[in-house]
């Protein structure tokens, strides 16, 4: 029986060696608003201005520019607290206060999912407006400045 749970031991510590998680990537994509535990994703690239465009595009988030100049405004040119303590870019809430992502790519990813569900096409920064994105009424122009 020693033999056995020494296997297994051994077996668990290899596997932890070599990164094999038995969590579901899923799990990474949305992660709980409750998260304390930061999960690290070796195949995520780092954060750059130009990563963060990159991904824009690679999502297929509609009016990067706009979206980017979002991120922007949102994090204090990328330095905010929540942005570096959570990858939290877009100022995303939830229940429970701001949501805290394990990766700043999952925070593009919420941005892209929010796309999907109420951006039905048009003028995006009345989209935006409609919506009521952000509590500050003078938001839209803000945003407008980052991208000009």
């Amino acid at each position: 029986m020693k033999y056995i749970f020494k296997i297994g031991l051994v077996i668990g510590i290899v596997l932890i060696a070599i990164g094999v998680d038995s969590r579901d990537k899923a799990d990474l994509a949305k992660p709980s608003e409750s998260s304390t535990t930061k999960k690290v994703k070796f195949d995520t690239p780092k954060f750059t201005k130009y990563t963060l465009k990159k991904e824009l595009v690679k999502r297929n988030i509609k009016h990067d520019s706009i979206v980017f100049a979002q991120a922007r405004l949102e994090t204090g040119n990328f330095k905010s607290y929540l942005f570096k303590k959570h990858n939290n870019l877009f100022g995303f809430r939830g229940k429970k206060g701001y949501i805290e992502y394990n990766h700043w790519t999952e925070s593009v990813a919420a941005y892209k999912r929010f796309q999907d569900k109420y951006y039905k096409g048009g003028d995006y920064y009345t989209f935006l407006k409609d919506r009521g994105y952000a509590e500050d009424p003078d938001y839209i122009n803000k945003v407008r400045s980052c991208v000009n």
